[in-house]
């Protein structure tokens, strides 16, 4: 009888790399001569930008019978989120929930490029939501994207007139 990995791997299927090399993970790929996506190649110091995972969750100023649109603070977290996809920094955000049609909502998530996990943060607790209590901080943490497409290079400088929050 085959195993799944050897199946994949007849098929041509690239296969995850062994359990040991996990826990030394990088972005080094040793089963693709593809790049990791948003590895930075030759980058180096503060030029580098790395992606972050932030997680929320649903604060005590949530209506739960109220729909997300109409929550107090919406429209503020709304266009905070906009603005960060705008400039680059934002990959992609979301709510999390097990059913969103009903407004059961868990929480939210926000996956960003940043130079530090201090940067990550700052920008992370920026989010307007947290001050009005529409959501609650839970972690930001590094993230090492290992399959898959997501944007390379730099964001525009934060510090930039253009880039700049009022």
């Amino acid at each position: 009888m085959w195993s799944l990995a050897t199946v994949l791997v007849c098929l041509g299927v690239p296969t995850a790399p062994p359990a040991a090399r996990l826990q030394e993970f990088s972005t080094e790929r040793p089963w693709s001569s593809q790049p990791a996506p948003g590895a930075q190649s030759g980058a180096s110091g503060s030029d580098s930008v790395h992606f972050f995972v932030v997680l929320y969750r649903i604060g005590p100023a949530y209506l739960k019978d109220v729909p997300p649109q109409r929550q107090p603070g919406f429209v503020e977290h709304g266009r905070y989120q906009e603005q960060l996809f705008a400039e680059g920094t934002s990959v992609v955000a979301g709510p999390l929930g097990d059913d969103p049609e009903r407004n059961q909502l868990s929480g939210a998530i926000l996956i960003l490029r940043a130079a530090s996990l201090d940067e990550a943060r700052r920008i992370a607790i920026g989010e307007p939501a947290l001050a009005t209590g529409l959501l609650e901080l839970v972690e930001v943490r590094r993230f090492l994207p290992a399959i898959g497409s997501l944007p390379r290079g730099a964001p525009p400088s934060r510090s930039s007139p253009e880039t700049r929050r009022p």
